[in-house]
Order: C-alpha cells, then structure tokens, then sequence
C-alpha cells in the first residue's frame, strides 16, 4: 500500500524500526540494504538516516519473482527506490555506474561513492594447489547467483572436461540446490566456516554472473587470496580498478568460460593472481576506503 515492492516489503520488521527508533545516542543510522532502508523512511524524517545501496536494484531487479519475493515492474521500482533516496540524508553507492544511473532514478538526491571493499588484512594470499579445482564462492539463495551456478553445471564444466577431464568444481555457500546427482567431479559443499581452506585447496576461482548489479564481494574476496580469477565482464564491471587481463582473466559465455579456466589450471597467467591482491589492496581494502573517505571529506555529489 505504500508502494514497497512485495519482495522489499515481507522482510520489514516492527522489530527492525523500534531498534532504530531507540538508537538515539547515534549520531546517524545507517540503512544496509532496500529492506531496511523501506523500513526507516519514517524515521529518516526526523533522523540522520543513510541508506547503503549494494547497488541500484532498478537496474536489475525488474520483473525477477522468485516464488513471493516480487519486486514489481520498472516504473514501481524506481518510484521505490526514488522514494528511499530522496528520503535518505545520503546514499552510499558502490560504483561509478551505480553513482550515474542512481543520479537519473533520483535527482537531487545526495549520493557518495562508497566501494565494496573486505578486510585484506586478514586475508592471507594462497598459492593455487595444483588439484585442478575451480572454486564458486556465493550465496546461492540470490538468484543471479543461483543462475551462475546452473550455467557451471550445465554448460561450462561440460566442456572444461573435454579440455582436462580431471578439472573439478566447488560449490561454496548457502542454498545450494544441487543434489548428489551431479557429476562426482562437482562438490557441492553448501554453507562451510572454513573460508581459507577452501581456496587453499583451489587453483583458481571463478565468478561466472550474467546479471546482477553494484561490485561483487565474492570477486573482491577472490582476488584477496592472490589466486587467479575468471570473471565475466558484468562480475567485473563494478570494479572500475581492475583490468581483464591485468588483474584478473575476463571470459564470456559457456565456450570462452571453459576454455580460460583450462588455461588458468594448466598454469598460464600465474602472475595474475598475485596483480588481483595488489589490487585490492590498493583500492578494495578496509585501509583503502578510510582514505578516500578522508580525501573526500567535502560535501558528497
């Protein structure tokens, strides 16, 4: 009724607002994600309230129904996000293209660029482990991800085999929806707590998305570890930094996929690897993000 996309709209909570409501010792609330930022549009009334956008959801999102979670034809999402932009005293954007296309949905509105960034520190670079083992890292119960995993499965792992029969596939994350049924050089590991070890064991990991929006955490986390990484040029594009062939391997479609992953586990490109984790280092990190905080310390765009 207050044109809240239903997939945004089922995850407001009474619990979520009062906890917001009764932080008044904060300086400022911030809101991490649509679903919170919907919830706090009251409170941003009154309340410094900043709303974190992992990426323009309108630039993708319309027309996905996945079961109950609807988010609405082009024209409600954007009066959506329009609504919890203007709302909001600031919006954090995780990409220039974000920074762009959120200044055409919402003029007017305050935006800063804020990239996804991990703790690097706390990430020690592994070597690949020479077990032919291609590693995809996700949450697989978001739909661009799930649909990642289905095109591994079906159509890219396939024709790996007929390059390195012995190649291997991990599924990492929560919500798998293989089963034992698939081929046994595919593990299908769902939710672990052992993030190291499992790019340890890995020569290379891969973020195969064909849709989605903002930077990816898993293609950031992945170049952390210092291992070689292949990615499609929409997982890459949000990282205005990084360069295909530089920083990580850029691959598109089932057949080009395949055959970058056979030359990243037959060695070639090692250096890359290592380039990925200077990167991120130099402009994805935690350390990175708190100086380009403080260099733009002026009024945002």
């Amino acid at each position: 009724m207050a044109g809240i996309p239903r997939g945004f709209a089922r995850g407001i909570s009474r619990e979520l607002m009062t906890g917001a409501e009764v932080g008044g010792r904060f300086e400022r609330v911030v809101a991490d994600g649509p679903i919170a930022a919907a919830a706090l549009l009251l409170l941003a009334r009154s309340r410094r309230v900043v709303y974190n956008a992992h990426n323009l959801e309108s630039g993708f999102r319309s027309g996905l129904s996945t079961g109950q979670r609807d988010y609405g034809d082009p024209e409600r999402l954007q009066a959506f996000e329009r609504k919890i932009m203007t709302g909001a005293s600031e919006t954090w954007l995780p990409t220039f293209r974000d920074m762009r296309e959120a200044a055409t949905v919402a003029p007017g509105a305050t935006l800063r660029y804020v990239p996804n960034v991990v703790d690097v520190r706390a990430i020690s670079p592994v070597p690949p482990s020479g077990a032919g083992r291609v590693l995809f890292l996700a949450d697989f119960s978001y739909e661009p991800n799930r649909n990642a995993a289905r095109l591994l499965v079906n159509d890219v792992m396939p024709r790996l085999w007929k390059i390195n029969p012995a190649a291997r596939l991990a599924l990492v994350g929560r919500s798998p929806e293989f089963s034992d049924d698939v081929d046994r050089r595919i593990e299908v590991l769902g939710f672990v707590e052992d993030l190291d070890g499992q790019y340890a064991m890995s020569d290379c990991a891969v973020v195969p998305l064909l849709e989605g929006g903002g930077s990816p955490l898993k293609l950031i986390e992945a170049l952390a570890y210092g291992l070689p990484v292949v990615a499609t040029p929409l997982a890459a594009s949000g990282l205005e930094a990084a360069k295909a062939g530089i920083h990580y391997v850029e691959a598109y479609g089932p057949g080009p996929l395949a055959e970058s992953l056979a030359s990243v586990l037959g060695g070639e490109g090692a250096e890359i690897g290592p380039r990925g984790r200077e990167l991120v280092e130099a402009e994805y990190s935690i350390e990175a993000l708190a100086s380009l905080l403080a260099r733009s310390n002026e009024s945002p765009r």
